[in-house]
């Protein structure tokens, strides 16, 4: 009799454990994070000047203030986990980090791995060289080795654009701006804002933006089937492009005005 009540017992225990499992992998990001009192928020720190480092050390730039608004918002703690371009998709499936808040255009390839929430930003991508390269449209880089940043939306639709060029892929940003200064590439695709901030930084280097390619919006990145999370970070989003807050820090680190992102409060 006793054995029996004791393996009920066991039987109960390991139920209730895995349903208070279940339970918890079902609950939202957005309850995880309210509960654990901290955001985690995932950003590349060296792409100038969404993410970096100012003289302290301490993490700058628009998308890092738009990470302290939305722990504001959520009256949490933020925690920014610096991660790299490549691996921002990586980081969210794994559960390293509960959204990724860096730069991030939204394209179908990789909203088959994770989920967007609607944009924050928009950025045309630009082709840098050096002055004298001779470089002036797409036809000029057939054949000729060009770096960019793996899994970037500029290496992507540069790519598609110009098959024949020599693509070189680095994995993090100052590797990239560094083969170019060392002519190990004749020219190199990134943001639109990161090639003048390039420009700024180099100006030994008399480096120029050649053409633009392309536009695209940015977003946040989220995991799959987290509808309550994504939901309030598009009213997060929302509010506060509509309070100016977004325009705000872009006129902090950009030269020109926030574009148009077309945003409509049905999401």
């Amino acid at each position: 009799m006793r054995l029996r009540t004791l393996k009920f017992f066991v039987v109960a225990l390991c139920l209730l454990s895995l349903m208070a499992s279940n339970a918890l992998a079902q609950m939202s990001t957005l309850d995880k994070v309210l509960k654990a009192g901290e955001v985690r928020v995932g950003i590349d720190l060296f792409v100038h000047p969404f993410g970096m480092y100012d003289e302290q050390n301490q993490p700058i730039g628009y998308d890092v203030d738009i990470a302290n608004e939305l722990a504001k918002a959520l009256d949490v703690k933020l925690k920014i986990v610096r991660l790299s371009s490549p691996g921002r998709i990586t980081f969210l499936m794994a559960g390293k980090v509960d959204v990724v808040i860096s730069s991030f255009t939204r394209n179908p390839e990789r909203a088959k791995s994770i989920a967007f929430s609607i944009p924050y930003a928009a950025e045309k991508a630009s082709l840098l060289t050096k002055k004298g390269s001779g470089i002036k449209s797409l036809e000029d880089i057939k054949g000729q080795r060009v770096a960019s940043v793996k899994g970037i939306t500029p290496a992507i639709a540069l790519e598609k654009l110009v098959p024949e060029a020599n693509l070189v892929l680095y994995d993090r940003h100052p590797d990239m701006v560094l083969a170019l200064l060392q002519d190990k590439v004749v020219a190199l695709a990134d943001g639109d804002t990161a090639c003048s901030a390039y420009i700024e930084a180099h100006p030994e280097a008399k480096l120029v933006k050649a053409f633009t390619f392309s536009e695209e919006y940015l977003s946040f990145g989220l995991k799959h089937g987290d509808e309550v999370w994504r939901n309030w970070l598009n009213t997060f989003i929302f509010q506060s492009w509509t309070e100016k807050k977004l325009h705000k820090y872009w006129e902090k680190w950009f030269p020109y005005p926030l574009p148009d992102l077309n945003l409509s409060p049905s999401f």
